[in-house]
């Protein structure tokens, strides 16, 4: 039987943390499905109320020491092509993306520092989706990224 409404209170009640309840719940032990888990609506509920608001950034911060980036990258995009799952995938893309703006990876960065294998960076159409996407992220939220990145170029050369 799956915790209820009833058990999520116990948890907050408790002071359990989102860490705790995601070990409580066993999901990392399950793998690729985690999005579609039954216990993570309920791990992104008891976050929710837990913080009193959007989960997004706890739940991609967890989700960053359980996948490596590139995995995660990947689980994120496969899950963004299910209805069930398309919406809270796009929110953790989106939050997954904020990570790397902050840790000062621009799209071109991406394939060289977040895809590779064995040391060598590794091109594939997945990859590839997932940088564009990410450019497209920064387009939207971060206009002046490009500017900004010319203008220490031409600062650095100069």
């Amino acid at each position: 039987k799956l915790p209820g409404k009833k058990q999520i209170q116990v948890w907050l009640k408790n002071e359990h943390s989102s860490d705790d309840v995601f070990d409580l719940l066993k999901l990392g032990t399950v793998g690729d499905s985690i999005l579609t888990s039954p216990n993570f609506k309920i791990w992104r509920k008891f976050i929710t109320q837990r913080i009193n608001g959007d989960p997004d950034e706890t739940m991609i911060l967890k989700l960053r020491d359980q996948y490596d980036e590139e995995a995660l990258a990947k689980l994120l995009l496969a899950a963004k092509t299910k209805g069930s799952t398309n919406n809270m995938a796009t929110n953790l893309q989106n939050e997954q993306f904020k990570q790397w703006y902050s840790d000062g990876y621009w799209p071109g960065d991406v394939v060289k520092s977040i895809f590779k294998r064995h040391g060598e960076p590794t091109v594939s159409e997945v990859n590839t989706k997932i940088r564009r996407e990410y450019q497209t992220y920064m387009n939207k939220f971060y206009p002046d990224w490009f500017n900004h990145d010319q203008k220490i170029l031409i600062t650095a050369r100069s």
